[in-house]
């Protein structure tokens, strides 16, 4: 069960997400490929499908990092971080984020 060294195959990818150092939520979301998930486990992003910053800057929950390395398309800061209705508070004292109490999400702050 080796992580293969290019995080593109998608036979592949999600062991990355099963590996030790992910079986926190700490550990799991520093990883741009994965996310923690409502079942407290680390599993693939569904982010991490779309392979060129076109398609993943269509999808709302996704961005392009440009500081992942290779470059991939991740899931957006907030969400990723702040999970779950129980997370509101942290979410909320986070100043990129902003609890939205219509869609029950953590979502980027905006700027305007």
């Amino acid at each position: 069960d080796e992580v293969c060294a290019d995080p593109v195959d998608q036979k592949c990818v999600p062991k990355r997400c099963s590996q030790p150092d992910h079986a926190t939520q700490a550990g799991c979301v520093k990883d741009t490929w994965c996310v923690w998930t409502n079942q407290l486990k680390c599993e693939l992003g569904k982010c991490a499908k779309y392979p060129t910053e076109k398609c993943c800057d269509h999808d709302d929950a996704c961005h392009w990092d440009l500081t992942a390395s290779p470059v991939v398309c991740g899931e957006k800061y907030c969400p990723k971080t702040y999970p779950t209705a129980a997370a509101k508070d942290q979410c909320d004292a986070d100043s990129k984020c902003l609890w939205d109490s219509g869609k029950l999400e953590c979502v980027e702050e905006d700027c305007s």
